[in-house]
C-alpha cells in the first residue's frame, strides 16, 4: 500500500467513524514501513493519531518501521517526543552513501533506464549529488533528455 493509499483509507475511516475498519486492515500487514513521519512540523495532533494507529498495529503482531529525515541536533530535541509517541523506540543514524556508494548508485540507476553514461558523467553525477533521491532524479531527467 502506497502512502497515498495509506492517507486515503485512514482519512475515509475518520470521516465515515469507521476507524475499526482501518485498524483490521492495518493488523493484515506483516510490516508497515512509514518513511519521512513528519516530526518537527507541529502537527503534533496528526503525530498521536498515527502513531496511535501504528501502536495498535504492532499489537496485533505487525511489526513497524518509522523513518525520518532530520539533523542529529534535531533528532537530540526530538527524541524524548518520539519516545512519548511510541513504544519504546529503537533510533538509528543513516548516512547517505560516500562517492563511491553514490558512483554504484548512479551506474544501477541508469541501468535500470536503459540509459547509457559516460564514465565522467557517473562521476560527476556521484561528486555533485548527495542523496539517493537526488541521484534518481538526476537519471531520470537524463533518460527523458536523451
Amino acid at each position: 500500500m502506497s502512502a497515498d493509499e495509506f492517507g486515503h483509507l485512514l482519512l475515509h475511516a475518520i470521516r465515515c467513524d469507521d476507524i475499526d475498519a482501518f485498524r483490521c486492515r492495518l493488523a493484515t500487514f506483516d510490516i508497515v514501513l512509514f518513511d519521512d513521519f513528519p516530526i518537527s512540523d507541529g502537527k503534533t495532533e496528526t503525530q498521536k493519531a498515527i502513531s496511535a494507529h501504528l501502536q495498535q498495529a504492532r499489537a496485533t503482531g505487525t511489526r513497524v518501521v518509522v523513518a525520518f529525515h532530520t539533523s542529529s541536533i534535531e533528532l537530540q530535541r526530538t527524541r524524548r517526543r518520539l519516545r512519548y509517541l511510541f513504544d519504546s523506540p529503537v533510533f538509528a543514524t543513516l548516512t547517505y552513501p560516500d562517492v563511491a556508494g553514490r558512483r554504484v548508485l548512479v551506474r544501477r540507476a541508469a541501468a535500470d533506464r536503459s540509459v547509457s553514461l559516460g564514465s565522467s558523467v557517473i562521476e560527476d553525477l556521484a561528486r555533485r549529488l548527495g542523496t539517493p533521491r537526488e541521484i534518481q532524479a538526476a537519471v531520470a531527467r537524463l533518460a527523458i533528455e536523451t
